[in-house]
């Protein structure tokens, strides 16, 4: 039984392990995951204000010349 408790103590040692690791790679990467998000919600942010520009010109616009 003692063979059998100490596998599973190594076995259970090596998952927390490699879970660890997981963690530790994954809170590495997190940044450049965060990095790429955030350029994309900039352009998207960038591109919603050149169309809420456009519309607001044109609603400037529009009065002026009617």
């Amino acid at each position: 039984m003692e063979h059998l408790a100490g596998g599973a103590s190594a076995i259970i040692g090596m998952f927390v392990i490699v879970f660890l690791l997981i963690v530790a790679i994954l809170g590495l990467l997190m940044p450049l995951f965060v990095y790429h998000i955030r350029n994309d919600l900039r352009q998207i942010n960038s591109r919603l204000g050149v169309l809420v520009d456009r519309a607001i010109e044109a609603g400037f616009k529009g009065p002026q010349a009617g």
